[in-house]
């Protein structure tokens, strides 16, 4: 059972070090550092625009492991209309069993069905599971306009857990 131990916890690791990897912190940087980090896709075959911010990555620990999360803003900005819609994407991945995230609680109490985009099961060995976990929230042009402090959020889980994701304000 130690040796099992020893590898979950090894390919845990490996998966951290694979999400951190040489990623930027994001967080730091000024405004125009994160709009040159801005992808942009576009095509003939795609009726809206969409423009996708750099990936903040953080990393909470619980109990002996540690749940990774991967955080970016997507805009899609139609191209008849020029309308925008935004949402926050989320990758989660954590082990134990499923949790099935479902709403997002903002500050000051609203709360939103969160958009379920993908869920995987990485690996499992010995009754041990990863789980992956992706996510999109919503977001009006009048939420973001005003998160000019930043916007923290709380993901509620089926299953009880919780998980806290911080967009900076740059």
């Amino acid at each position: 059972m130690a040796r099992f131990d020893g590898l979950v916890i090894l390919v845990l690791a490996a998966t951290g070090l694979l999400l951190a990897g040489c990623a930027t912190d994001y967080s730091k940087k000024p405004a125009p550092a994160i709009a040159d980090a801005t992808t942009v896709k576009d095509s003939a075959f795609d009726a809206q625009v969409r423009y996708t911010g750099p990936t903040l990555r953080t990393e909470r620990r619980r109990g002996l492991f540690m749940d990774y999360h991967s955080v970016s803003l997507r805009s899609f900005v139609d191209k008849k209309n020029g309308q925008s819609t935004n949402q926050i994407y989320v990758v989660l991945s954590y082990v134990g069993g499923w949790r099935f995230y479902q709403t997002a609680s903002f500050e000051g109490g609203v709360q939103r069905e969160l958009l379920a985009i993908d869920r995987n099961v990485d690996f499992c060995n010995g009754g041990f599971c990863a789980y992956t976990e992706t996510l999109g929230i919503q977001l009006t042009d009048a939420e973001l306009e005003s998160a000019v402090s930043g916007m923290k959020i709380r993901l509620n889980a089926k299953s009880g857990h919780e998980s806290f994701i911080e967009l900076p304000a740059n």
